[in-house]
């Protein structure tokens, strides 16, 4: 979709506003834009007669901050229109409808649009993002203490990882790892941060992490032993850029995996 299709799924009603270029002025304001546009030229670009093209994305800030964004559509998203806007982005029909988790989505999207300053069009990620919130809020996710550079944010899928095996058994682990923030990832390694006491358990030490825009997810593979001594064992991994330093230091478990070891599993 392009930047006037969401304006158009994203009515200015549904915000209590009757103007288009009111509402999109907000928005704009929300995710920090430095340069003031005219009313004319905004509603020109709501209706898509006017691209959201690079000479207007230069003046956001870069990386974009999605908590205003998020804290614009939670504070002026009318309620009864919750349902009707999670439709219109395709959102499960049998998926609660959250006022919160359709904010949050609506400001990744929005990230999404500028952060792209070369593409006037997005793929629509509404729905990946308000099952994402849905997730994390439900699991009770960690929250990044700490990060490398401003702006940058990661959510790590914690499905898959706890494993149990028997001795010798060996372990395939994926890592299901969103990039949530609006940096690019490039040339990102995991390394594991405890080789000293993982011994022959871990096969691969560092792992390549292809280039990944905002919004985007990636998984990533390997194999592990179940060897060493009987009971629960952690295998730590960090997040390094590419000149070694950790891009979310302080966050401890993001990435590990847990093995717990039995004799006759």
């Amino acid at each position: 979709m392009d930047f006037s299709e969401f304006c158009k799924l994203t009515k200015p009603q549904y915000f209590g506003y009757n103007k288009q270029s009111w509402y999109l002025k907000d928005l704009f304001k929300a995710a920090g834009i430095r340069r003031d546009y005219s009313d004319d030229h905004l509603k020109a670009v709501f209706n898509g007669t006017k691209p959201f093209a690079s000479n207007m994305k230069r003046h956001f800030p870069h990386p974009v901050s999605i908590d205003s964004i998020v804290a614009f559509f939670e504070k002026y998203l009318q309620p009864e229109y919750v349902k009707l806007l999670a439709d219109a982005f395709g959102i499960p029909a049998d998926e609660e409808k959250s006022l919160s988790y359709l904010s949050y989505a609506l400001a990744a999207q929005v990230v999404a649009f500028i952060s792209n300053r070369e593409e006037t069009e997005s793929e629509n990620i509404v729905p990946d993002k308000y099952e994402e919130a849905r997730v994390r809020k439900e699991a009770g996710v960690y929250k990044i203490t700490r990060r490398l550079y401003d702006g940058d944010d990661v959510w790590v899928e914690d499905r898959t990882k706890k494993h149990a095996a028997a001795f010798y058994e060996d372990i395939h682990h994926t890592w299901v790892i969103h990039n949530q923030g609006s940096v690019i990832w490039h040339k990102r390694k995991l390394v594991c941060a405890n080789p000293e006491e993982t011994g022959r358990r871990t096969k691969v030490f560092e792992i390549e992490i292809k280039e990944l825009q905002p919004g985007k997810y990636t998984k990533i593979a390997t194999d592990f032993n179940a060897r060493g001594q009987e009971g629960p064992f952690t295998i730590k991994w960090d997040m390094v850029d590419e000149n070694g330093n950790n891009c979310f230091p302080g966050s401890r478990n993001i990435f590990d995996v847990e093995i717990d070891t039995t004799f006759g599993n």
